[in-house]
């Protein structure tokens, strides 16, 4: 029998320490090294290499990092983990075959709620069907027929399901200055660009884009925050403890999508991306089925019980999050060096808690950006306040360092911040 020993730690009944098996692409090594609690549970750690000439950059995520444990397969370890945990929206159909599988186990992810952020159309159809706020949109099949529409169709969102780093949202503004751009993606897609299907959106105007940030379990939600995140990067959020805490402009989606989850056997992290035009309308326009990022990085700094939340959540149980602070944020720190070259990250050893790593691996030098991505490091802080939130963000730049590290835009982020709560005014919307 499984129980909980006090907030953090889970023995069972002989007091032997959790095994944890840990299912990653590589961007929350330190999402799942916490789950450690400093050594006392073993973590097992694996990422994809399997391709017909396998990669040593894929191996080295995670390696070396703190207390995980790299295995090269993943199966060798499935029967014997107490909980297994996938923090990313890939791979969650393994997900959902192991609950199937192993019943008594803990094991956290979208499942088959990962469609909720992987198909697009099938959110907004679920949405339509309730009559909840959907943007005007266009599905188009094949890179001929799309150039054909945007020729006289300009201003629009380009959107795709699942593979990101091939085509990620793009904004078409006219033919004369964007034509080219199509020109790559028929390159890109090659022989597949006349059976691709894209998702043309038209722009929503609102006063404020915003959404919430909290996890679902056992049928409901587990509220956490909600709040803003700037330039997809500058997240400031506010701490709630009540789903009523939630405004309800924010609420009103949420709640339609709470019985298809359930359905769904959803057992993890939740974001939305919400455009809000006035007091009573928000149009969810995306939905993260996954920790998000860059916020995400600080979810083991800030949540006390850690891995008993990510445990419980496993087993459909109840559980509250147990956060000290009333406003919390994140903004991160990149180099084009670390798309090419693993990079040294120097960072104080002081402040491990105020620089949260991301694709990062671990050697007797020290801490390594895995090459492959642009995000090195993400600076996260905790207040009474949002102005406190950003003081320290903006201190904790002066922690860490590395060749080609971009900390120019760490200047901005008060501007950035007061531009964007300036248009709650008349929303009803306390932050």
């Amino acid at each position: 029998m499984i129980v909980l020993k006090g907030l953090i730690n889970v023995q069972d009944a002989k007091g032997k320490l959790m095994k944890i098996l840990c299912l990653d692409n590589g961007l929350y090594p330190v999402l799942c090294e916490a789950l450690s609690d400093g050594g006392k549970n073993e973590v097992r750690y694996f990422t994809p290499w399997a391709k017909p000439f396998p990669s040593i950059d894929d191996r080295m995520k995670g390696d070396g990092y703190g207390d995980l444990k790299k295995t090269l397969h993943f199966f060798d370890h499935v029967k014997e983990a107490d909980m297994i945990v996938n923090f990313d929206v890939p791979s969650n159909d393994m997900i959902s075959y192991l609950r199937e599988q192993y019943k008594d186990k803990s094991i956290f992810g979208a499942g088959r709620g990962e469609r909720l952020e992987h198909d697009r159309l099938f959110l907004k159809e679920w949405l339509e069907h309730y009559n909840l706020p959907v943007g005007p949109y266009k599905v188009v099949k094949g890179i001929t027929a799309l150039i054909n529409y945007l020729k006289t169709n300009p201003d629009k969102w380009v959107k795709t399901n699942i593979f990101r780093d091939d085509l990620e949202t793009f904004y078409f503004t006219n033919w004369d200055d964007d034509k080219y751009l199509l020109s790559e993606i028929e390159v890109t897609l090659g022989m597949l660009a006349e059976t691709y299907t894209f998702i043309v959106e038209d722009s929503i105007p609102c006063k404020v884009q915003s959404g919430s940030d909290m996890f679902f379990a056992n049928g409901r939600w587990i509220p956490f925050s909600w709040g803003f995140e700037i330039n997809k990067n500058l997240c400031v959020n506010k701490v709630i403890t009540d789903i009523e805490d939630l405004p309800v402009v924010l609420q009103k989606n949420i709640d339609y999508l709470q019985g298809l989850m359930r359905k769904m056997d959803y057992r993890g992290a939740v974001s939305t991306e919400e455009r809000i035009t006035d007091k009573d309308t928000a149009y969810l326009i995306d939905f993260t089925a996954r920790v998000p990022a860059p916020l995400g990085q600080m979810y083991p700094v800030f949540i006390n019980n850690w891995p008993e939340l990510c445990y419980k959540i496993g087993r459909n149980e109840e559980v509250e999050v147990d956060c000290d602070f009333d406003y919390i944020g994140a903004f991160a720190l990149s180099s084009e060096h670390a798309k090419d070259h693993n990079l040294k990250i120097i960072v104080d050893e002081a402040h491990l808690k105020d620089v949260r790593f991301q694709m990062v691996a671990q050697n007797k030098d020290g801490y390594f950006a895995v090459k492959g991505n642009t995000g090195v490091c993400v600076l996260v802080a905790g207040g009474d306040s949002p102005q406190e939130v950003l003081y320290k963000i903006k201190a904790a730049g002066e922690y860490v360092d590395s060749f080609g590290l971009d900390k120019d835009d760490l200047d901005g982020i008060q501007e950035q911040y007061d531009r964007t709560v300036s248009g709650l005014k008349g929303l009803n919307m306390k932050f």
